[in-house]
């Protein structure tokens, strides 16, 4: 009882079962000799519509805490079993978040094979990554991811993981863009920074589509400026079609060139003008997307491809930024 103010404690955990960082529980320990804990479920998650709304998944889990044995409890036995209650949840209109269930796909260009290095990971221990490569859903009958392999034609990689013959969760999708371009030399230039500030130039025809996070590492930023990029195929190839994809995320000032251009040249020295549009910026500024600008024209002979992205510059009048530099983030230049 030394430094103690009371014998015996009762301390009422209600909406959490946290330990570590629990303020509460810590006062607790420290006024007294003694700790009951005590667990109330709450009636609005624990009722008759407790499962009609986002209590679902959070009752499963305070039902995992509460009951299951310490030595049986454990993340991954819990989100399989979450799994088999997803059918109902479902039925009833609750949506469960599914990122923990599925499996993460890496792709890691090798421009000196002209391929793909894919690696797979799943973070269930007792289930399987399975896989497809023809862009179907993965089945139970499917391939099981075992160590990475290469892939040279491009296409559609479908993974999902598995707790025996059943999935967790959807499939995660890759998709690799076999061009002209791919795995083609760059030369870029910018009137504004570039991010990264080297080695930027591979992302633009690596082949890989960035996600909608420019943190990803999949983009080429520029910051205030105009960005323009050389592509070289190798060798005179028809070409038609000059497709770059942009990020438009006002929140993080970034947004989509004003004006997208290409030019394409047999030798490097004289250009010819091959396609043009705007790219306008929408007027929310709460939009978080991928934009393509796709130049078609007639097919022409080219080896050098040159693309033009004229930025914004500034952030427009009315966003929080007005007046600050304005980022513009480019993906995959494709050719065909």
């Amino acid at each position: 009882m030394t430094g103690k103010r009371f014998r015996k404690a009762l301390f009422v955990f209600r909406r959490d079962l946290r330990l570590r960082d629990n303020t509460g529980l810590r006062a607790a320990l420290e006024a007294a000799a003694e700790v009951v804990p005590a667990f109330i479920f709450d009636p609005r998650q624990t009722g008759p519509h407790a499962y009609r709304s986002e209590n679902g998944p959070r009752l499963a889990a305070l039902a995992e805490a509460v009951w299951s044995p310490a030595d049986a409890r454990g993340y991954g036995s819990f989100l399989r079993r979450l799994g088999a209650l997803r059918p109902g949840l479902k039925a009833q209109g609750v949506t469960l978040a599914e990122t923990a269930c599925r499996p993460v796909i890496d792709a890691q260009a090798m421009p000196g094979k002209k391929a793909w290095r894919i690696k797979m990971t799943g973070n269930v221990p007792g289930t399987k990554v399975r896989y497809g490569r023809d862009g179907s859903d993965p089945m139970a009958h499917s391939q099981a991811y075992h160590r990475p392999f290469e892939l040279k034609n491009g296409g559609v990689v479908r993974a999902a993981l598995f707790d025996g013959r059943a999935a967790m969760a959807p499939p995660v999708e890759l998709r690799l863009r076999k061009h002209l371009a791919a795995f083609a030399p760059v030369e870029v230039s910018a009137s504004g920074s570039l991010r990264p500030e080297k080695g930027g130039e591979a992302l633009l025809t690596d082949g890989l589509d960035g996600s909608l996070s420019h943190k990803d590492g999949a983009w080429l930023g520029v910051e205030g400026g105009d960005l323009e990029a050389v592509i070289d195929l190798g060798r005179v190839l028809p070409v038609r079609r000059v497709t770059a994809r942009f990020l438009e995320h006002p929140a993080a000032w970034i947004f989509p060139p004003a004006a997208v251009g290409a030019v394409v040249s047999l030798d490097g020295r004289e250009w010819t003008p091959a396609g043009a549009l705007a790219l306008p910026a929408a007027d929310d500024f709460t939009v978080l997307r991928g934009r393509d600008a796709v130049l078609e024209f007639a097919p022409r002979p080219a080896r050098y491809v040159r693309l033009q992205a004229r930025g914004t510059g500034l952030c427009p009048a009315g966003h929080v930024g007005a007046g600050s530099k304005a980022w513009l983030f480019v993906d995959e230049i494709a050719v065909e």
